[in-house]
């Protein structure tokens, strides 16, 4: 261009050329001078490496306490779980547990047509046991009833508190004989059993069953053998008489 330039007379073409790879120079300068913090922070490829490792470990660390969290939230839930269908004083199923039970049995016994028994226990002048000892001896003998009862009873049986000092037992695929012969049983262990206080602990037991052809709701089913407790309570306390009389 330079040659151009001379031979043509035009030199203020190569001026204007000149001026502007200044221009390009100076504007290339500064823009590097911008760059120049941002290209100095890039990190290596040690530094990366580094910290991918730091990332990888937090990630292991996020995964081990989620982890934690997920088992301490199943205990809570299992914990709860226990808490809304046990007794607190006896440790045994409460009201609300028990009838659950019952309203399973019931069902399952309608559709497989299989037998079903209840029993329905209240201990003797309890009212009389608490206003004499006091009410710890009276929570003290509930609980001491209530291991009775389930130690007495099958794995398959359900034993719950039904309220104060009545217990009832959900007996499934078991008729009237069985469930008789399980209640005197449970009614001859409680009559032994051996207290700190001068005292000779019975129980009246009302036991009820359902035929097969039989259909009821739990509440009446209930009603059928708290009316034999009743009956029992009436004859003389301390012994086992079914729905039936």
């Amino acid at each position: 261009m330079g040659l151009i330039n001379i031979w043509h007379g035009y030199y203020f073409i190569e001026g204007i050329f000149k001026l502007a790879t200044g221009l390009i120079s100076l504007t290339t300068a500064i823009v590097l001078w911008k760059l120049a913090p941002k290209i100095l922070l890039l990190p290596s490829a040690t530094t990366l490496a580094q910290r991918n490792e730091e990332l990888l470990k937090a990630k292991q660390e996020l995964l081990e306490i989620n982890q934690t969290l997920e088992v301490k939230i199943a205990e809570r839930t299992n914990q709860l779980h226990v808490e809304a269908h046990t007794d607190s004083l006896t440790g045994i199923n409460n009201r609300r547990a028990i009838l659950k039970y019952l309203a399973t049995e019931i069902e399952r016994r309608r559709r497989y047509k299989r037998p079903c028994s209840i029993m329905m226990l209240d201990l003797d002048y309890f009212k009389q046991i608490n206003d004499k000892h006091g009410h710890q001896v009276g929570d003290d003998i509930l609980v001491l009833v209530a291991n009775s009862i389930s130690d007495t009873c099958r794995l398959v049986d359900h034993v719950g508190r039904y309220g104060g000092e009545e217990f009832l037992v959900v007996l499934p695929e078991t008729a009237e004989p069985e469930a008789l012969e399980l209640a005197e049983r449970i009614r001859q262990t409680i009559a032994a059993l051996k207290l700190d206080i001068d005292l000779v602990l019975t129980v009246s037991i009302g036991v009820a069953s359902l035929s097969l052809e039989t259909e009821v709701d739990s509440h009446t089913f209930i009603k059928q053998a708290d009316d034999a407790v009743y009956k029992a309570k009436e004859q003389g306390r301390n012994q086992v008489v079914t729905s039936q009389g």
